[in-house]
């Protein structure tokens, strides 16, 4: 794997634009919802790498635009620098994969 392959994964910036929209009233709501690209939903499509080190994510950008956040960007290892040296084991479904109930408790 090269780390350019590509994905599909939760867009958590989504999830926390979803949590603070349901909390506005009406009006809010739906001025809120007019900075959403209609291509943005819960499930994005990026490569390896731009999940784990980060990529720009259209919202944000918007956002940041009226102060409202102060990152343009989302990866779930951004700003690690390397400063942390530690492996990512990442299970790609091509195989299947058994559970019974010995290994869920070992």
């Amino acid at each position: 794997m090269t780390g350019k392959e590509s994905i599909y994964h939760v867009n958590v910036p989504y999830l926390v634009f979803e949590k603070r929209v349901a909390k506005m009233d009406m009006l809010m709501k739906g001025l809120a919802r007019s900075f959403i690209p209609s291509d943005w939903s819960l499930i994005q499509k990026h490569s390896i790498e731009e999940v784990i080190w980060g990529y720009t994510d259209p919202v944000l950008e918007r956002l940041k635009t009226f102060g409202q956040t102060d990152s343009t960007d989302f990866g779930f290892f951004m700003n690690q620098n390397d400063s942390k040296s530690f492996e990512i084991e990442a299970i790609s479904g091509k195989e299947r994969i058994k559970l019974d109930k010995r290994s869920i408790f070992k």
